[in-house]
């Protein structure tokens, strides 16, 4: 690889400022293209990727889905498990169904669920869709 693609890349990221975690990703592609090598992919195919979602296997054998970064998928994951209950389902069970999920933050998206009217309460502290 020539000398001053390398000077340019360290003179680059020497300079970075942003955190750590919000340009690991980046530097990591820059970085597998200066030494023309594949870059990480998003499969889980045998290849390597940055990260992928992990489901929690509890002793019974069912598994916990991920709990979604984003608030927009979290809304999502609440509002399809809602659907997805039988019957009117608490809180905590709705939290007790994803992997990392807190109390507080699956509660605040029931209300703004019922505030968009796509969640209803159904007495005793429950929701159904």
């Amino acid at each position: 690889m020539p000398k001053r693609d390398i000077e340019d890349f360290i003179s680059h990221w020497t300079g970075a400022t942003a955190s750590e975690q919000s340009i690991s990703q980046q530097f990591l592609l820059e970085l597998c293209d200066l030494l023309d090598v594949p870059q990480p992919g998003n499969q889980r195919n045998g290849s390597y990727t940055f990260e992928f979602h992990v489901s929690e296997l509890l002793p019974d054998g069912t598994t916990k889905a991920a709990w979604p970064k984003t608030l927009p998928e979290r809304m999502h994951a609440v509002e399809t498990a809602l659907h997805a209950a039988a019957a009117p389902i608490a809180p905590a069970e709705l939290v007790a169904q994803f992997a990392c999920a807190k109390p507080a933050d699956v509660s605040e998206i029931l209300k703004t669920l019922e505030t968009f009217g796509r969640a209803r309460k159904a007495g005793e502290g429950k929701y159904k869709a």
